[in-house]
């Protein structure tokens, strides 16, 4: 069964449901304040199986530099869902995402 992730539109609590495909629905409700969570596509893991495709940081690496790494990665991600969901909220009013750009 795949994981879906969600995230509350009101409290912004992100939520990993492991579902059976046809119990998918693209709201779910946030356990913590009942606001209604949108499907967001989770980033995947590219290179899982090979690590060493991947230019990461490694026991050699310095602290500092890791945690760089560390910390640009979770912006680019943040950075990539927030203009994920605004363009797909435009796509669902009927507007062309790509106008903005």
């Amino acid at each position: 069964m795949p994981i879906y992730e969600f995230e509350c539109e009101g409290c912004g609590h992100r939520l990993e449901l492991l579902l059976n495909p046809g119990e998918v629905t693209d709201i779910q409700v946030c356990p913590r304040c009942k606001e209604d969570m949108d499907r967001i596509f989770s980033t995947t893991k590219i290179g899982q199986g090979r690590p060493e495709m991947i230019e990461q940081p490694s026991a050699h690496t310095p602290t500092w530099k890791r945690e760089r790494f560390r910390k640009d990665t979770e912006a680019q991600n943040r950075k990539a869902d927030k203009d994920f969901r605004r363009m797909t909220k435009q796509v669902a009013s009927g507007r062309n995402p790509s106008a903005n750009v």
